[in-house]
């Protein structure tokens, strides 16, 4: 990744490049995730089906997340809570501080407790995920389920 913040949106793109042919609502995620290789590959991953149109925007710092989270077109936040700048529920806390209380977000972390678990969730988060269990299709549409259900409030 070239810069601090780059933006992979595929909506719905059809082989020749043509827009339009996705049956799904694009959606559009800010990954806060401080490894960029990691980042790379959620980003790959999340975005390689053409007919699940996911924009993916990477935050590699909560400073950054932060100040993005201050402009609209977030539909749900995917966060690693082992973030350089802050860890653990300090990091959660702080994205939730910054971001609109409608956006949803997923925590996807290596850490696999069950009080982190527990925590996460009932702190808010409307998941948590421990990366290397989650597959990239199941990702997006535990992703997508987030995002849909705050649509329909």
């Amino acid at each position: 990744m070239e810069d601090a913040r780059s933006t992979a949106s595929i909506y719905g793109s059809t082989p020749d490049g043509q827009q339009g042919a996705a049956s799904l609502h694009p959606i559009r995620v800010l990954l806060v995730e401080d490894d960029p290789d990691a980042a790379e590959l959620l980003r790959i991953g999340l975005t390689q089906d053409p007919a699940d149109p996911i924009g993916v925007e990477w935050s590699p710092t909560i400073t950054d997340a932060m100040e993005r989270l201050k402009e609209p077109d977030v539909d749900a936040i995917l966060l690693d809570l082992g973030m350089p700048e802050l860890s653990g529920f300090l990091t959660f806390g702080a994205i939730e501080a910054a971001a609109d209380p409608v956006i949803p977000v997923i925590v996807y972390t290596a850490d696999e407790s069950v009080v982190s678990r527990e925590a996460a969730m009932a702190r808010g988060a409307v998941d948590y995920l421990v990366k290397g269990e989650t597959n990239p299709r199941e990702l997006r549409r535990k992703l997508r389920q987030a995002v849909q259900s705050n649509w329909m409030i």
